[in-house]
Parts: structure tokens; C-alpha cells; sequence
């Protein structure tokens, strides 16, 4: 006997089956892959052609289009790229393991970061109007120098001198009134107008002889070589988008590799061409090991200041301690080996300090205001003190003060400057910006530098008509109160 299914039962049994077809399609559907952020905070999903010229995260596409981070159904990541190549559109999907991707991401959060305005670089008008004012009496000092210079000899330098401070108080008025110029401008500006006329002496001591050389002749080539190293270096800045950290950075280096590079002369040779050519070449790759190095990781505002705030500590230490121990049995040649030794040993010790930290520039200008503070208490501590004490102590003092200056400004701005780390890292923020104290301010407008120039009178006091005067620190005050915007 034949039997039938009911009708409805029948249905039901279609229905059910149409269901669960329907059901096994959409989780095909739903399981397909889904767009993920470039960004944490999850704003950026696409870059487009527009992104990519500020950016610069593809730049192996020369016709870009455009770029996608798409998340598989299995939770991998694919890159796509889309680009052209021959007039025709190529889509290329990259595979991306955890490393790729945190590694992608972390670029693109550095990448943003440049392309953030960066108020903490931001130069008020007081502050453009006393960097005028300052570079202008820079002029007129170097035309003075040139005016003394040249006393008693028929070398033309007085006309030179009375254009050094139009020159240079001219182009600085000309720089500042540019709306590009800031605080890494202003950096690469200074650096050029002292340290480029330093290149620029030993530039003249390194095809010259020391019993014949006429120091106006020199002084010439000096300021005319920091003129137009000032003038490349602040285009480099703008050039580059370089921010405050890498351009100190940078200078820092630039400088320390001239003292090592004319110590290393001093220790092999003791004649003018050698010290000369040394100078030369130090700084040379002292500013291209800064470039290097600005270029590798990620330098907040503040970072390259605390990097090497210890330098001066370094290159005096050694004297301090060979002066306490043997004062009257000191080798020079050792002195100078010793005492650059630990200046470059120093860096090494910043490095570590700022490790995971990113330091404001408010936080940095404290902590080398402190540094300055205390080596400047240490040396009053001995100019107040007993006759009797033998000057041996002075550097010691010094040092020691700067030491501790260094350690309480240090230790009270590590741990908020590892957090801002952690939060630039995640956030693709740039550094936030901090409301300076009063002790910020007088740190920020108040600069204390080992000046290389007193070295030469130092060395060479019968090549200069002022001799052991030149200074040896170099101290300025910029009575001005940075605004926060």
C-alpha cells in the first residue's frame, strides 16, 4: 500500500531546508573579510592619494591609488594596495602577521605625528623680535672682534666689520619675519652663526701656518663660513620638517664631534693644521651620525636636550679629579684623551635616560636649566668660600653640582615623560604640550653652552689679540615669557 506525506507536513520539511540553506549562505556572507583602522582610535580606514603626500607610507608606488587594511574571515590581516602601473590599476594584497602589522601601525602613528602642528616649537613674536635684536648684537660683537682684529695692519676688515652686523642682523630679521621659522629654525640659525665660524677658523687654520697667520684674515673667513652655514642650515630645517629634537639632535652632535675630532688632532699632532682638520672632520660626522640617528627613532621635543645634558659634566670631570689627586703631574695629551672619553660616554648614559621617554621641551629646557643651575651653585660655593681652598676644587664642585641638579630635575620628570611615551604610541598624539613653571621659563630663555671659541685662546693665545679673554661658557637671557597656545 502506497502512502503519501501530508501537505503540510510536506511545507514545512521545504521550508525548514530553505531556512537552513539560507542560514549556511548568510554565515558565508557575514564571515567575509571586514575593513580594520591603520589607526587604535579606529578614524583612519582608507589612505587615499591625498594622505600618502603627507604621510609617505608607500613610497616604493610611485602612482599610488590607494591602500586598505582588510581583516580575514580567520582573523589575519591582508594589506591591499591598489596602484598604477602602465595606465592600468594593479591590486596587490599583502599578507600581514602580528609584527607587519604593529610595525605598519607604529609608522603610520610617527607619520601622523609630523603632519600634527607642533605648538611646543612655536616661536611668540617677543621671542622672534629678541632673536633679532640678540643676532644683530652677535654682529656687532663679531664686527668689534674684527675691528681689534685689524688694528695696527692695512687689511681692510673694517668695512667687513661694519657689515657683519647688517649681514647678520639683517638675515635674522629677514628669517624670523618668515611665518615657517620656529624653534628648530632658531636652533640651526644660532648653530650656524657660533659653531659655523668656528668651521669657518679652522677652515683658515687648516691651510695656514701658526708663525704667519693673520687672525683678521681668519675672523673674515670665520664669520663669512657661520653666515652661510646659518643660512643652510635653517633651509635644511624648513627643507626636512625637522622638529626641535632632531635639530638638537644634530647640533649637539655637530659639536661634540668638533671637539673630539680637534682633541684627537691635539693628541696625535700638536701643530694648527692638525687640530684644524681634525675640527673639521669630527663635526662632519658629528652632524651626519645626528641626521642618522634623528632619522631612526622617534625624537620628542625635549628628548635630544636631556640626551645630552650631562656632556659639559663629562668633559670636565676628568680634570676635576686629576686636579684633586695630582695637580702638579697632569699630562695634557691624557687630560685631553681622558676628558673626551667620558664626554662621548656621557651620550651613552643619556641614551639610556631617555629610553622609552619622550621629554617635552619644557620638561628638557628644566632639566638642562637645572643641570646649568647646579654646576653654576657648585662653582659659587667655591668663590664664597675660605681663601685657603685650593682652586683644584672648583671643577669638582662644579660637576658635582651639576650632577645633583641633573638627578632631582631628571628624577621628577622621568615618569611623566615615560607615560606621554606610552600615550603618543597609542594616540599618534604629538608631545603634549606642558604649562611651564617659573623655573621652566628661566630654564627655556636662559642658555649656559661650552663655547669652542675660548678653546683657541686657550691653545693659541699669540694667534689673538684678545687672547685667554675669550670666554670659555657663553650665557644669554631671553627676557621673554613663551605663550601657550
Amino acid at each position: 500500500m502506497r502512502t503519501t506525506m501530508p501537505s503540510a507536513l510536506l511545507c514545512s520539511f521545504c521550508l525548514v531546508a530553505c531556512l537552513s540553506g539560507f542560514l549556511f549562505s548568510s554565515g558565508k556572507l557575514f564571515a567575509q573579510e571586514r575593513q580594520a583602522a591603520f589607526d587604535p582610535e579606529g578614524k583612519f580606514l582608507t589612505i587615499g592619494p591625498e594622505q600618502e603626500r603627507k604621510l609617505h607610507l608607500f613610497p616604493e608606488y610611485l602612482n599610488f591609488l590607494r591602500a586598505r587594511l582588510l581583516q580575514q574571515p580567520d582573523s589575519s590581516y591582508v594589506l591591499e594596495v591598489i596602484h598604477i602601473v602602465n595606465d592600468v590599476p594593479q591590486r596587490e594584497m599583502i599578507a600581514m602577521d602580528l609584527p607587519k602589522l604593529l610595525a605598519l601601525r607604529k609608522r603610520f602613528v610617527l607619520a601622523l605625528r609630523k603632519t600634527i602642528p607642533d605648538v611646543e616649537i612655536t616661536l611668540a613674536d617677543v621671542e622672534k623680535v629678541g632673536t633679532a635684536v640678540g643676532n644683530t648684537a652677535l654682529g656687532l660683537g663679531y664686527g668689534f672682534v674684527g675691528l681689534i682684529a685689524s688694528a695696527g695692519s692695512s687689511s681692510p676688515l673694517p668695512a667687513t666689520s661694519i657689515m657683519m652686523p647688517l649681514i647678520i642682523g639683517g638675515g635674522s630679521i629677514w628669517a624670523v619675519s618668515q611665518p615657517w621659522f620656529n624653534r628648530s629654525s632658531l636652533v640651526m640659525l644660532e648653530n650656524g652663526l657660533t659653531i659655523g665660524t668656528v668651521h669657518g677658523l679652522a677652515l683658515s687654520g687648516l691651510f695656514s701656518n701658526a708663525q704667519s697667520t693673520k687672525f683678521s684674515d681668519s675672523w673674515v673667513t670665520g664669520v663669512a663660513t657661520g653666515v652661510i652655514e646659518a643660512a643652510l642650515g635653517v633651509y635644511v630645517a624648513e627643507k626636512l620638517q625637522l622638529n626641535y629634537g632632531q635639530t638638537t639632535l644634530i647640533t649637539e652632535l655637530g659639536t661634540s664631534g668638533l671637539l673630539t675630532g680637534a682633541g684627537l688632532g691635539y693628541i696625535f699632532s700638536t701643530n694648527l693644521n692638525a687640530v684644524s682638520g681634525g675640527a673639521l672632520l669630527g663635526s662632519g660626522a658629528g652632524f651626519a651620525a645626528g641626521y642618522a640617528l634623528s632619522q631612526g627613532q622617534s625624537w620628542a621635543n625635549g628628548d635630544a636636550l636631556v640626551f645630552g645634558a650631562l656632556s659639559p659634566i663629562g668633559l670636565m670631570l676628568p680634570t676635576a679629579l686629576l686636579a684633586l689627586s695630582s695637580p702638579n703631574a697632569i699630562d695634557p695629551k691624557a687630560l685631553v684623551a681622558t676628558s673626551l672619553a667620558t664626554h662621548l660616554g656621557s651620550y651613552l648614559v643619556g641614551s639610556w635616560l631617555i629610553n622609552n621617554k619622550d621629554f617635552t621641551y619644557y620638561q628638557g629646557a628644566a632639566i638642562t636649566g637645572a643641570t646649568t643651575l647646579g654646576m653654576l651653585t657648585g662653582l659659587a660655593a667655591f668663590l664664597i668660600s675660605p681663601p685657603n681652598v685650593a682652586v683644584q676644587y672648583m671643577l669638582g664642585l662644579s660637576a658635582l653640582g651639576g650632577t645633583v641638579g641633573f638627578a632631582i630635575s631628571y628624577g621628577q620628570a622621568a615618569a611623566r615623560a615615560e607615560l606621554q611615551a606610552q600615550t603618543n604610541l597609542l594616540e599618534g598624539a604629538s608631545s603634549t604640550l606642558v604649562t611651564p613653571s617659573i623655573f621652566d621659563e628661566f630654564a627655556q630663555n636662559t642658555k649656559v653652552e661650552f663655547s669652542p671659541v675660548g678653546l683657541v685662546g686657550v691653545a693659541y693665545p699669540h694667534l689673538l689679540p684678545v687672547g685667554y679673554s675669550l670666554p670659555i661658557l657663553s650665557i644669554r637671557h631671553t627676557f621673554s615669557t613663551p605663550k601657550e597656545r
